[in-house]
């Protein structure tokens, strides 16, 4: 169950679609690079930015290094996936590992499906000494559920290592949001994939009441973030679209503005047997939610794709 995937550093973020007028000189300032979004982070300490610039060009430097040898490899993966936990506590309608609920269901707390502290270090150490910049906490799993998903978060950030997190939400709390800013965290995508409680029910296997729940950590961490004087888990409401819930798409928009988040992702399904029943059927009809989602992030001035 334990896994590691490592590739180039390419994380995408959604495209600018608002404006930063009223907003802080603290929060992220965008580009557009060949139809990707750069996050830059604007600071009036610029020592931080230049010591991660400094270690990026002596990655590639490193690369490029082994590269003209042909024979040693003196850099490792710039970008890392590293999944915590193979278990979950939802069954997504198309999640081909979680769908079946009670299949999923037998998996919690099973410790086959945790990554062991002890491993991460190893893992920690190896990539710090690769020259890896980035790793994202993911994979087939709930990473929160990791009894000890703190200290396996402070392994990376320690090492100077950003750390990404991908979660479902529904175990974060105001404890949780104090953390993640302590530790840095340096993007958390919230899995929504719902605009209404009940559709969070029906799509995500979630219970009755998380959906409200998760709105509230997301405000939590805005404001511990605000508190701390840092931009600092970038926050992104992930909403995988579906027949059952493209129509709410400017809903999940509104949600996101709310709960102080900074962006909407919106992914297609990846087709599979699981996956496929339940895509949307009209392709201009989700062309014209689509829209209707990006116009009402720039009235409300956060981010989408």
């Amino acid at each position: 169950g334990n896994s590691l995937m490592a590739e180039s550093v390419v994380v995408d973020q959604p495209r600018r679609s608002g404006v930063d007028a009223g907003r802080s000189q603290s929060r992220p300032s965008h580009s557009e690079r060949n139809g990707k979004l750069t996050v830059k982070y604007n600071s009036s300490v610029g020592i931080g930015k230049f010591r991660r610039h400094a270690r990026r060009l002596g990655s590639f430097a490193r690369v490029w290094c082994g590269a003209k040898t042909r024979s040693t490899t003196f850099a490792g993966p710039l970008y890392a996936q590293i999944e915590p936990v193979s278990a979950c506590n939802y069954s997504c309608k198309f999640c081909r590992d979680h769908a079946d609920a009670e299949l999923t269901a037998t998996t919690i707390g099973d410790g086959r499906k945790m990554m062991p502290l002890e491993v991460a270090e190893e893992l920690a150490n190896d990539l710090s000494r690769m020259g890896t910049l980035s790793v994202e906490l993911i994979g087939r799993g709930e990473p929160l559920l990791h009894p000890r998903a703190a200290e396996f978060i402070e392994l990376f950030r320690r090492r100077n290592m950003e750390v990404n997190l991908y979660t479902h939400g529904a175990l974060l709390n105001r404890e949780w949001a104090k953390t993640l800013v302590r530790l840095g965290v340096r993007t958390l995508r919230l899995s929504m994939n719902a605009a209404t409680p009940e559709s969070h029910v029906g799509i995500d296997g979630a219970r009755e009441g998380d959906f409200e729940k998760i709105l509230d950590s997301a405000r939590a961490l805005a404001d511990a973030r605000a508190l701390a004087g840092t931009p600092v888990p970038y926050m992104l409401y992930g909403f995988v679209l579906l027949e059952q819930n493209y129509r709410d798409a400017k809903l999940a928009v509104q949600h996101a503005a709310r709960s102080g988040m900074d962006a909407v992702l919106f992914k297609r399904l990846l087709m599979h047997e699981v996956s496929t029943p339940h895509a949307a059927r009209d392709p201009l009809a989700l062309k014209a939610a689509l829209e209707e989602a990006r116009q009402e992030a720039h009235r409300l001035g956060i981010n989408t794709n």
